[in-house]
């Protein structure tokens, strides 16, 4: 992604809640030249963006804000966490990653769960045969992802496809409702199951 006070970055502001094309406030070089830090801000609330480049404009990193995570349940087990967070962070620096870490999470997630190893069409296909309720909705969160992922993995010809902040945003949180499919309902499920003891006794009189 290249900025400069020419190119302001369309960003998603947290704050407002919305993706926004940036203004720009100032550009200047850093002490290490040629590096240069440019700081735009959200035209609505005036959140700052801050970015640093090297001479030609091309981001190195995004030094504000540095992150903007999601809560998740503590039922998402801590190495997926560290993956999906990774995810996160490259969104205003590295878009192009973002399908390709996602896809690869969803993968990673799939082959403890299905006999299928190296497809993710399969391990789709095969975890979705013994899906409950959320087959419909998990099919088109899965597949959103996979595809996703696919058109960075294998590109047409000389094409480069560059998504936009707002493709990002809809990746992750197709992520994060297979998160609460896989994780946090069947958790919250179980906690009440435990807490009460009539509950458990109906479910296992059926």
């Amino acid at each position: 992604m290249d900025v400069d006070a020419n190119s302001p970055p369309v960003v998603f502001c947290s704050k407002c809640a919305n993706m926004t094309l940036t203004r720009h406030i100032i550009s200047q070089y850093t002490l290490s030249y040629p590096y240069r830090t440019h700081m735009f801000a959200c035209p609505k609330c005036g959140d700052p963006f801050i970015y640093l480049t090297n001479i030609h404009g091309t981001v190195i990193k995004q030094l504000y804000p540095q992150s903007l995570h999601r809560p998740l349940s503590q039922s998402v087990p801590n190495d997926v966490q560290e993956i999906f967070r990774e995810a996160e962070d490259v969104m205003g620096t590295s878009p192009r990653c973002v399908p390709l870490i996602c896809r690869s999470l969803l993968q990673q997630i799939l082959r403890p769960l299905t006999d299928k190893q190296d497809n993710l069409y399969s391990q789709i296909e095969e975890y979705l045969s013994s899906a409950g309720m959320d087959k419909e909705e998990l099919a088109v969160f899965m597949a959103y992802i996979r595809l996703s992922g696919n058109d960075m993995a294998h590109l047409n010809g000389d094409a480069v496809f560059t998504p936009t902040l707002e493709n990002c945003e809809r990746i992750l949180s197709a992520m994060e409702d297979i998160f609460y499919s896989l994780y946090e309902k069947p958790a919250r499920a179980k906690a009440l199951k435990e807490s009460n003891g009539k509950i458990k006794d109906a479910i296992e009189k059926r």
